[in-house]
């Protein structure tokens, strides 16, 4: 996503494998923060595996950031695990 001067305002990534989607990347430039930008990316991208038959969406996200764990949560995603890179 970009503005009128073509500078990136938004960005996000899916990958379809069989019935499941995943979702990564999903970043807002903070100039943009608030806006929406995130869950219309979102929104696509869930939509876009829809359409490709995708049943099963997941992404992953750091447990301390707070906005991006309130977002995913209207989504209607849930924390299945954790775990810890070392």
């Amino acid at each position: 996503m970009h503005d009128d001067h073509l500078n990136p305002c938004a960005t996000g990534m899916a990958v379809l494998n069989k019935k499941t989607l995943g979702i990564f990347g999903i970043a807002t430039s903070k100039k943009y923060h608030g806006q929406g930008l995130a869950s219309q990316i979102i929104s696509e991208l869930l939509r876009w595996g829809r359409l490709r038959g995708a049943g099963f969406a997941f992404l992953q996200v750091e447990e301390r950031n707070l906005p991006a764990l309130a977002l995913y949560k209207k989504f209607g995603f849930t924390q299945q695990y954790s775990y810890w890179y070392g």
